[in-house]
């Protein structure tokens, strides 16, 4: 007996007004309770955005936003004068820790000098020399500058070549621009970064972001799945050409090599050219502080593949993708070092400040896919930081007045 498909209708309707209900209810229980935000996994609803448009910089941060200063950035307090200002990206913000765990933070407590925290997610080198003028306001004693290999060439390209905010960065050589233009409107590269972050523009891949009903179902799902960890694993061995899992005594973590290696590939000319622009504004920026008789120098933060891949004897452990990642990144460090060498440019490399804990079986990294140091990895770069700024600057004392 077949019934007919139009009696299914109203209990689809019904079903969906439901569902879209529910949906409604979550949303206000998230955004009024941070518990319910945290299974849910998502991040409250603030009334105001953490960031907004600019027509250089292409976004600014908002200084409406919780825990920003009355300039957008992440601080205390708008200092109106600095010992040390740090520019940066996700890195330096302090990304999934607390603003006092944040490694400027850190500095400042380790140091007794006064550390202003001028970074802010996805700036690159070009975006920190658009930030120097305000940044030299503060009359600092120094100027830090970071460089973090997971995406910053990209931050630089995307700056330079996405738009016409910045068209003075691009390459001298018109054919390079053209080269560069004509591979970037065939397959943009920040889809493949995209696809391989695992946001495909699908409706599935929407719904994961944004739905707080499906954040329940999640919740649900991983409740089952067990630990934190389990879940993790579990995630990664279902997508085993994006994630690579890393289990040993106490540490463990799941890294993305596949998209790390998008944002390194050295081959391919839009991340050559945002290479040679992270060189060219540091440099920049360095000839700008040499002008204003304020010290200057580099912070050097690799990927957390990089600085995992200190715990394998041969590079063939870590597979095909993986080694090459390690290769790139290898390769674009080798350059960057010779690079500030040949500039007299004073850097700070944190590989080891932050690989040496794992000898240890000390993480400084989450278990989760997250490439951003964990609370101990963020200490271990401040202290790295502080110790070079001992040595070479000995002489800085803390400024008088606000």
């Amino acid at each position: 007996m077949k019934i007919a498909a139009s009696k299914f209708v109203p209990f689809l309707i019904t079903g969906a007004l439901c569902a879209l209900g529910l949906e409604g209810i979550l949303r206000v229980w998230a955004s009024a309770s941070s518990p319910v935000a945290a299974v849910l996994k998502i991040q409250r609803e603030s009334s105001s955005q953490p960031f907004l448009p600019d027509s250089r910089l292409g976004i600014r941060p908002n200084p409406e936003y919780p825990g920003h200063d009355s300039r957008g950035f992440r601080n205390a307090l708008a200092l109106e004068r600095a010992d040390i200002v740090v520019l940066g990206d996700s890195q330096i913000y302090g990304s999934g820790v607390e603003r006092e765990q944040a490694w400027p933070e850190r500095l400042a407590q380790l140091s007794s000098l006064r550390v202003y925290n001028m970074a802010y997610p996805s700036y690159g080198p070009a975006h920190h020399l658009m930030l120097l003028e305000e940044a030299l306001a503060l009359s600092p004693q120094l100027v830090i500058a970071t460089l973090y290999a997971g995406n910053d060439l990209f931050d630089c390209f995307q700056l330079a070549y996405c738009g016409e905010s910045a068209p003075e960065l691009r390459n001298s050589e018109a054919s390079v621009v053209d080269r560069v233009l004509d591979l970037e409107s065939t397959i943009p590269l920040v889809s493949d970064i995209e696809s391989a972050e695992g946001d495909d523009g699908s409706l599935r891949a929407f719904l994961s972001k944004n739905s707080r009903l499906v954040g329940v179902l999640r919740s649900m799902r991983d409740t089952w799945r067990g630990t934190a960890w389990d879940r993790s694993l579990a995630g990664a061995k279902l997508n085993p050409d994006r994630y690579a899992c890393f289990e040993r005594g106490t540490l463990r973590t799941v890294m993305t090599p596949s998209y790390r290696k998008i944002a390194l590939n050295l081959d391919d000319a839009r991340i050559h050219e945002g290479l040679r622009i992270a060189h060219n504004s540091m440099s920049a920026i360095a000839r700008r502080c040499a002008e204003s008789g304020t010290a200057f120098a580099v912070v050097l933060i690799p990927t957390k593949e990089y600085v995992f891949s200190t715990q394998f004897s041969k590079v063939e452990e870590l597979g095909t993708v993986y080694g090459e990642l390690i290769g790139l990144e290898g390769r674009m460090w080798e350059q960057t070092e010779s690079f500030l060498t040949q500039e007299g440019i004073e850097s700070i490399y944190a590989l080891t400040a932050l690989s040496s804990p794992l000898d240890l079986g000390i993480a400084t990294y989450r278990e989760s896919s997250d490439g951003h140091p964990n609370p101990r990895g963020q200490s271990c770069i401040a202290e790295a930081v502080q110790e070079v700024i001992a040595h070479a600057y000995p002489g800085m004392t803390p400024a008088l007045g606000d």
